[in-house]
């Protein structure tokens, strides 16, 4: 008995020893309060969630340069990883998102790609598949050729050329397929170089061959903003010379002899009636027939003076001088908006080159017209008789517009307003801006609007070719 008690007395206690160990145990795994479990939980919730206020980067386009678009492509998701927290999450929810962010059409393309299990396990896998299949390694011959050939575009054809800002850009990208390794930044200093079509900043730069990529390109950028600013500056100059040399205190209407109106529709004249030559919007006073009449009466009456002796040439030459100095007294007398320069105008037409246009006013049959191209004139000039008889209407509405025309003879004259006319050549329409001048004169087109309509050809480029004599 006392032995079997003792054995009783030590499984107790071994049991309250278990006992003991296991309260220690629970106390140890009860020490982190739930609280702070929850709060570590919410913290790693928080760490794991993708930011939605990053923009989601564009689909794959898979048109125009899809070797520069899958570039341009990776190198925007790879940002996205970064800034969204994406780069945090597991590997399947990386894959998925790269795969949702390829769009519908490149994504069809990608998931027919054999492709071993080991490939899109990872978005690294993904990239670098996605820009072995559809952004191979180009042929650096056919690269470094098209480098080798990059110069400057000039003006032809009626168009700009090109910036040098532009060409600059454009060896930039051309040069990066060309594995020129460290010799790469000279090749791009002498391609800009030598396809500068500045003749006088290309031989500045072959003065100094010590020159880096980067200088050579900081002075292109700098030449180009100094041309920039001295072509603005010209433009304001020549502006504010035109404005101070026919600046005058007061300006007339052309229609009724007032003072100028801010717009037409406060003219006095507009639907009057002239009580001269019976067409409307303009009063007698202002009368272009009763002008031209009057020349022409007081012609008459000077020859017949001249037939009968009296008055020789000596009165001849003070009839145009005082002509002449009224003319002059009239350019000054009003305000002029700017002053543009014709060869045509006044001059004998036969000898001129000139094309059919097709003029068309509203609902009105369209009607060839034979124009003279002027590619010296800045402006398009028509006289105010020959539109009206062009688009059959007794009058058409005029902008109080007015400019000096000046020829190169030195001739000046005086137009009345603009009118915009729609016009077509071989199918394409365009709305000229016409300056309107009293007299007939037949239509005459400036050089922007001939090579507009594509009536002449402007080539800046001369093209040299060698030709070996024929064996006769």
């Amino acid at each position: 008995m006392a032995s079997g008690d003792e054995s009783s007395s030590t499984d107790s206690q071994a049991g309250q020893g278990q006992g003991g160990a296991g309260g220690k145990k629970k106390k140890k795994r009860n020490r982190t309060s739930p609280a702070a479990i929850a709060a570590a939980a919410a913290s790693a919730a928080v760490t794991k969630m993708i930011n939605s206020s990053v923009p989601f980067p564009e689909p794959l386009s898979l048109s125009g340069n899809v070797r520069q678009n899958v570039d341009d492509f990776i190198e925007g998701f790879e940002i996205y990883m970064i800034a969204s927290g994406l780069e945090n999450q597991e590997d399947r929810v990386q894959v998925a998102t790269f795969k949702a962010a390829l769009g519908l059409e490149a994504r069809k393309i990608f998931k027919n790609w054999p492709l071993l299990p080991a490939d899109t396990e990872t978005v690294a896998g993904c990239l670098a598949v996605l820009k072995k299949n559809m952004a191979p390694q180009r042929n650096v011959k056919l690269a470094r050729y098209e480098f080798l050939q990059c110069k400057q575009q000039e003006a032809c054809g009626g168009s700009d050329g090109e910036s040098m800002s532009q060409f600059i850009n454009r060896a930039r990208a051309l040069v990066k397929d060309c594995n020129w390794g460290n010799m790469e930044e000279e090749m791009l200093r002498d391609i800009i170089v030598a396809g500068l079509s500045d003749l006088r900043l290309k031989k500045s730069f072959i003065d100094k061959p010590e020159l880096t990529a980067a200088q050579v390109i900081d002075q292109c950028m700098s030449e180009e903003a100094t041309r920039k600013e001295l072509e603005k500056n010209k433009w304001m100059e020549e502006k504010h010379a035109v404005n101070k040399v026919f600046k005058k205190k007061s300006k007339i209407c052309s229609y009724c002899g007032n003072e100028y109106h801010k717009s037409i529709s406060e003219c006095p004249a507009q639907g009057c009636e002239c009580r001269y030559c019976k067409q409307r919007n303009h009063f007698e006073v202002m009368c272009w027939k009763k002008r031209e009449d009057d020349k022409r009466k007081k012609s008459e009456k000077q020859s017949k003076k001249n037939k009968s002796g009296r008055k020789k040439v000596h009165t001849i030459d003070e009839e145009n001088s005082e002509e002449s100095s009224v003319a002059e007294e009239d350019l000054d007398e009003e305000v002029v908006d700017s002053i543009e320069f014709l060869y045509s105008v006044e001059q004998d037409h036969a000898g001129l080159l000139k094309a059919n246009l097709t003029f068309r006013d509203g609902d009105s049959t369209p009607k060839k017209v034979k124009c003279i191209l002027d590619t010296g004139a800045t402006c398009n000039v028509i006289g105010l008789p020959s539109l009206l008889e062009i688009l059959n209407v007794d009058q058409i509405p005029l902008d109080n517009n007015r400019v000096v025309l000046r020829g190169f003879g030195g001739s000046s004259i005086k137009t009345i307003g603009r009118a915009t006319v729609d016009v077509q050549h071989n199918g394409k329409p365009y709305k000229a801006v016409f300056n309107v001048v009293r007299f007939p004169q037949m239509p005459i087109l400036s050089k922007h609007t001939c090579l507009k309509l594509e009536l002449v050809k402007l080539c800046l480029t001369i093209a040299e070719q060698e030709t070996e004599a024929r064996n006769l």
